[in-house]
């Protein structure tokens, strides 16, 4: 089996730079305005309809694309970017349902997101579709209990199981990652849970042989510290401070990588700004991304620290990090901010940071030529009413598929 790719990215219905729908923030976001964890509520609302989610995943030259459009919807894309399916996978037809993610494994995909029960409370559903296109589950399967909130689900799959992992939350603003081991035939394993408090965000990557998972909040849960854990060792601190959210991670053949949001409180705050009908308290600061290179055991690389990687001066604005991934030589890491107010506008990023930890940003075409024959695209976007692929070539270059969304 080829190895396969966790490659989560988040983006809008809106292009790059262009006039966006209304939004709920999401609360693991930063921002030039980041939601104060004590203010969140204990059972937020899904987005609206223009927020839109992707993620994709590379299984044997095959990339699942998927999305949340009145529920769950996927895509296929072969090595040369050309869109193989004429009408989206229906995955779940739920609108309430949210947050997709997708691991690629040996004969096909898990496709798995945040469900809103009929009750309180939010859970994890998911469902497998084949390389072929064909939905193995045709009923969205519960992939954890109805005995409190889940959310935040990431998939990642090896060579003879996938790994689920989820913040589940029994207190108002803190949770505990939890994982659940599920083999490829799809037989659901004991639920574990890990030590340390968690916020609502992080990431989770195959690392080796085993499986790496990132998230702020660690053992001290008045910090947000960029934590690391490598399912079966300790808890490994990052970055101890404040204002840290967003926490990514990808591994590949050069080793892994963590990025995050990283906020300075701005005299003046904490502010509010009313949404949608609902008040959201807002911490004004400045925001950067950060980054640091690390071992498969979650540990920081010798000689390396974390780092910034880019300054953000976006206003007042929910931040996130859309997506980290890695080729056979380097990561490529999506951000995207847009303004709290009504007529806020969207702008967009991606970072290509190489295993020297140099880094250059990367400008989406609105065009793209036909792309020769590779193995799958780490980076795909969206843009308004397209898919926007890339991956480097052998000599560095950058190759781009740009695709009409099948509707």
């Amino acid at each position: 089996m080829r190895r396969a790719v966790l490659l989560v990215c988040v983006a809008a219905l809106a292009s790059f730079g262009c006039r966006r729908g209304r939004n709920q923030p999401s609360p693991s976001s930063s921002a030039s305005g980041s939601v104060s964890r004590a203010e969140r509520p204990a059972r937020p609302e899904p987005p609206g309809p223009a927020h839109r989610t992707l993620a994709s995943a590379l299984a044997s030259d095959t990339t699942l694309v998927v999305w949340r459009d009145r529920g769950i919807r996927a895509a296929r894309l072969d090595g040369t970017g050309t869109l193989l399916d004429d009408r989206p996978i229906a995955v779940s037809s739920d609108a309430k349902d949210g947050d997709p993610t997708v691991a690629g494994y040996d004969g096909g995909f898990w496709v798995v997101w945040e469900h809103f029960r009929k009750g309180p409370g939010v859970n994890v559903q998911g469902a497998r579709v084949a390389l072929d296109g064909r939905l193995l589950d045709p009923s969205p399967r519960e992939l954890t209990g109805p005995d409190a909130t889940q959310r935040s689900p990431r998939i990642a799959c090896g060579p003879k199981r996938c790994l689920l992992a989820f913040h589940e939350y029994r207190e108002a603003s803190h949770g505990t990652l939890h994982t659940r081991g599920i083999d490829l035939g799809g037989s659901l394993g004991p639920v574990e849970a890990h030590p340390g408090k968690s916020h609502q965000d992080g990431d989770l990557a195959r690392a080796g042989d085993g499986f790496l998972s990132v998230f702020t909040g660690g053992l001290d849960p008045k910090l947000d510290t960029v934590s690391a854990l490598r399912l079966g060792g300790a808890v490994q601190a990052i970055h101890e401070t404040r204002f840290n959210s967003g926490t990514r991670v990808a591994c590949g053949p050069t080793g892994c990588y963590v990025a995050w949001l990283h906020g300075e409180e701005v005299v003046g705050g904490p502010r509010h700004r009313d949404i949608d009908g609902a008040r959201v308290y807002v911490t004004p600061t400045r925001s950067q991304i950060w980054g640091c290179p690390l071992e498969a055991d979650g540990t920081v690389r010798a000689g390396a620290s974390p780092r910034r990687l880019r300054d953000l001066d976006t206003g007042l604005s929910r931040l996130e990090l859309l997506a980290l991934a890695a080729d056979e030589r380097d990561f490529f890491l999506s951000w995207e901010a847009t303004a709290f107010e009504p007529d806020g506008r969207s702008s967009a990023g991606v970072l290509r940071i190489g295993a020297d930890g140099a880094t250059d940003e990367l400008s989406p075409p609105e065009e793209a030529k036909p792309a020769l024959p590779g193995e799958g695209w780490p980076v795909v976007l969206m843009r308004g009413d397209r898919l926007v692929a890339a991956r480097a070539t052998a000599g560095g270059a950058v190759a781009w598929a740009v695709r009409a969304l099948p509707k």
